[in-house]
């Protein structure tokens, strides 16, 4: 990856996470040992009424 396109992306990412706030909707247990995948709903600050989800991993301590 360049180092523009690392710059844009970490910018959008940045300004993305500054303007709207994610709330957690859902989880679900992978396994015993603390790994969960996690999924976010964030509010498009533009946009009225469109939601985004977002879904990820989360490892246990274990794991790390």
């Amino acid at each position: 990856m360049n180092k523009t396109f690392a710059r844009a992306a970490a910018l959008s990412a940045s300004i993305f996470a500054t303007t709207a706030s994610a709330e957690e909707v859902g989880k679900v247990d992978v396994d015993w040992l603390g790994n969960d995948i996690i999924v976010e709903a964030v509010a498009d600050p533009k946009v009225k009424g469109v939601t985004c989800h977002l879904a990820f991993f989360e490892r246990g301590l274990i794991d790390r």
